[in-house]
């Protein structure tokens, strides 16, 4: 097999699973070791990939923003489990921040019938909680079309002014270059805020999310427990992982 031929699969095999072992490259292309590594070698330094203990790391472009609707087709069944899982640790009597985000809107249904207050800054968010009977306030800002989120100044000082028992953010990246990240400035601003002032914090991110760098950082990977709808192996030591039961 030829070089350019193997570099193909390799990048195909990596964008795929994010973080692929030594190992599965031997499986997958009848080389010796030694080629791997030099094959390896070559796409690290095109900035492809990240070669870390055991393997390599795949390492995106950074991208830009989705728009709600579209979040809210993709991935839906793993939003499903993660939004339902955490919806099982919000306790009656809490005081909960609810993230704007297609994850943290998949939740709502599953807290009908609890006792709480919700604080958000997602206008979808707001209908939906309205639908099932919680106490909502809503964070006072401009509202970006794309996401539906409320961000800029006047929606931090809003914050400022509050304590949660347990904040529920949604991310677009989790990486170990960039902790966990978003793509608006504005937004890692108002994430960043809950998180600080939340006794608990839960960051709801599906498999795809992993692997996965974007312009603004919100914080470190071990500023909150990440709940996801799998095991992700070479996250475990870095990352605090709840995984969602179907």
């Amino acid at each position: 097999m030829l070089k350019n031929q193997r570099l193909e699969i390799i990048k195909e095999l990596v964008k795929k699973e994010k973080i692929v072992p030594i190992d599965r490259f031997l499986e997958v292309l009848d080389v010796s070791e030694s080629t791997i590594r030099r094959d390896l070698d070559t796409l690290e330094q095109m900035g492809f990939l990240k070669r870390i203990h055991g393997g390599v790391q795949y390492i995106p472009k950074i991208k830009d923003e989705i728009a709600i609707e579209k979040k809210l087709l993709t991935n839906s069944e793993e939003k499903r489990i993660i939004a339902r899982y955490a919806a099982s640790l919000v306790e009656d009597g809490d005081c909960i921040y609810l993230d704007a985000g297609s994850t943290t809107y998949s939740m709502i249904p599953y807290l009908r019938g609890k006792r709480i207050t919700v604080i958000t800054n997602g206008v979808p968010q707001i209908e939906a909680l309205m639908k099932v009977g919680i106490e909502t306030h809503v964070v006072a800002g401009q509202v970006k079309p794309t996401t539906g989120a409320i961000v800029g100044e006047l929606a931090l000082e809003y914050l400022s002014h509050f304590y949660f028992d347990k904040a529920f953010l949604g991310v677009n990246g989790i990486s170990f270059e960039h902790g966990f990240s978003t793509p608006d400035i504005r937004e890692a601003a108002i994430k960043e805020m809950a998180l600080k002032r939340s006794h608990q914090c839960y960051i709801l991110a599906d498999s795809s999310k992993f692997g996965q760098n974007y312009l603004a950082k919100i914080a470190d990977l071990d500023a909150a427990t990440v709940i996801c709808d799998k095991e992700m192996k070479g996250y475990q030591e870095k990352v605090r992982i709840k995984v969602a039961n179907p």
